[in-house]
Protein backbone atom coordinates (compact mmCIF):
# COMPACT_ATOMS: atom_id res chain seq x y z
CA UNK A 1 0.00 0.00 0.00
CA UNK A 2 1.50 3.14 -1.11
CA UNK A 3 1.17 6.56 0.73
CA UNK A 4 0.77 10.17 -1.14
CA UNK A 5 2.69 12.56 0.55
CA UNK A 6 2.74 16.15 -0.56
CA UNK A 7 6.21 17.02 -0.86
CA UNK A 8 7.64 20.98 -1.47
CA UNK A 9 11.52 21.98 -2.05
CA UNK A 10 13.39 23.34 0.65
CA UNK A 11 14.31 26.53 0.73
CA UNK A 12 17.93 26.49 0.66
CA UNK A 13 19.04 23.25 -0.53
CA UNK A 14 15.67 22.54 -3.51
CA UNK A 15 15.75 18.52 -1.98
CA UNK A 16 12.30 17.47 -1.83
CA UNK A 17 11.19 17.48 1.43
CA UNK A 18 7.53 16.57 3.30
CA UNK A 19 4.99 19.87 3.27
CA UNK A 20 4.77 19.07 6.92
CA UNK A 21 8.57 19.21 7.84
CA UNK A 22 10.06 21.91 9.79
CA UNK A 23 13.98 21.07 9.35
CA UNK A 24 15.16 19.65 6.32
CA UNK A 25 17.05 16.24 6.68
CA UNK A 26 19.82 16.74 4.13
CA UNK A 27 20.80 20.32 4.93
CA UNK A 28 19.63 21.00 8.41
CA UNK A 29 17.85 24.01 7.95
CA UNK A 30 14.89 25.42 9.64
CA UNK A 31 11.32 25.95 6.93
CA UNK A 32 9.95 29.04 8.27
CA UNK A 33 6.60 29.63 8.55
CA UNK A 34 6.52 33.08 7.04
CA UNK A 35 2.87 33.61 7.92
CA UNK A 36 2.04 35.81 4.63
CA UNK A 37 -0.41 38.63 4.16
CA UNK A 38 -2.34 36.80 1.55
CA UNK A 39 -3.76 34.77 4.24
CA UNK A 40 -4.65 38.10 6.34
CA UNK A 41 -6.35 39.23 3.40
CA UNK A 42 -8.42 35.98 2.96
CA UNK A 43 -9.55 36.56 6.75
CA UNK A 44 -10.93 39.66 5.62
CA UNK A 45 -12.56 38.84 2.31
CA UNK A 46 -14.12 35.12 3.42
CA UNK A 47 -14.24 34.67 7.13
CA UNK A 48 -15.66 31.82 7.36
CA UNK A 49 -13.45 30.25 5.34
CA UNK A 50 -10.35 31.48 7.23
CA UNK A 51 -11.63 29.93 10.62
CA UNK A 52 -11.61 26.72 8.71
CA UNK A 53 -8.47 27.32 7.55
CA UNK A 54 -6.91 28.27 10.57
CA UNK A 55 -8.31 24.57 12.22
CA UNK A 56 -6.59 22.89 9.24
CA UNK A 57 -3.22 25.06 9.38
CA UNK A 58 -2.75 25.22 13.28
CA UNK A 59 -0.64 22.33 13.71
CA UNK A 60 1.78 22.15 10.90
CA UNK A 61 2.03 26.29 9.96
CA UNK A 62 1.09 28.00 13.10
CA UNK A 63 1.84 31.96 11.92
CA UNK A 64 0.12 31.30 8.79
CA UNK A 65 -3.23 30.07 10.70
CA UNK A 66 -2.80 32.87 13.19
CA UNK A 67 -2.46 35.59 10.31
CA UNK A 68 -5.67 34.15 8.94
CA UNK A 69 -7.36 34.68 12.09
CA UNK A 70 -6.14 38.30 12.28
CA UNK A 71 -7.52 38.62 9.00
CA UNK A 72 -11.12 37.18 10.56
CA UNK A 73 -10.75 39.17 13.83
CA UNK A 74 -10.20 43.17 11.58
CA UNK A 75 -13.06 41.88 9.91
CA UNK A 76 -15.28 41.45 12.50
CA UNK A 77 -14.06 44.55 13.63
CA UNK A 78 -14.84 46.88 10.95
CA UNK A 79 -18.54 45.18 10.60
CA UNK A 80 -18.98 46.36 13.94
CA UNK A 81 -17.70 49.47 13.68
CA UNK A 82 -19.67 50.00 10.28
CA UNK A 83 -23.15 49.33 11.97
CA UNK A 84 -22.04 51.15 15.08
CA UNK A 85 -20.96 54.00 12.64
CA UNK A 86 -24.38 53.94 10.94
CA UNK A 87 -26.80 53.27 14.31
CA UNK A 88 -25.07 56.67 15.77
CA UNK A 89 -25.59 58.65 12.23
CA UNK A 90 -29.48 57.71 12.47
CA UNK A 91 -29.61 58.88 16.68
CA UNK A 92 -27.90 61.92 15.88
CA UNK A 93 -30.36 62.69 12.14
CA UNK A 94 -33.56 61.90 14.67
CA UNK A 95 -31.76 64.30 17.54
CA UNK A 96 -31.29 66.93 15.21
CA UNK A 97 -34.23 66.87 13.02
CA UNK A 98 -36.55 67.26 16.28
CA UNK A 99 -34.32 70.34 17.50
CA UNK A 100 -34.14 72.41 14.20
CA UNK A 101 -37.28 71.57 13.07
Amino acid sequence: MQYSMKMKDCNKCDTKILETSMICPNCGVYQADEGHFGYWLLGVIFPFSSILLYFSLKDIKPKTAVRALKGVKFSIYFIIATVSAYILESLLESIFSHIFI
